[in-house]
């Protein structure tokens, strides 16, 4: 029964993992975006954070495809850097954590 539980709430967890993910991807891609889009500025990111290149040359024809790549690795790289912090700060609680329980048991 254990067995089960932990592997419902860690394909639970991967979705949910997936989804903040790829919100965070949107929302830094409509971040990077030109000033000039404002109108199509969400749906626009939507697509590109998809990698539909051919939805998004259809809200924003007058972006050459460079530049959407351009905007596309920036907020990529954001999404690394805080899914870095994210790692780095559970090791930092799980360390912790771990520690504590050894001092308890040694005890």
């Amino acid at each position: 029964m254990a067995a089960g539980i932990f592997s419902t709430t860690r394909v639970a967890g991967e979705g949910l993992a997936i989804a903040v993910v790829s919100v965070l991807l949107t929302l830094f891609i409509q971040f990077h975006l030109p000033e000039n889009i404002s109108a199509q500025r969400v749906a626009t990111a939507q697509h590109l954070a998809m990698g539909d290149m051919a939805a998004v040359a259809g809200h924003v024809p007058y972006i050459h495809v460079d530049a959407l790549v351009h905007v596309y690795g920036d907020a990529f790289r954001w999404l690394i850097y805080c899914l870095i912090l994210v790692t780095v700060f559970s090791a930092i609680v799980v360390g912790w954590l771990l520690d504590g329980t050894a001092e308890a048991g040694a005890g």
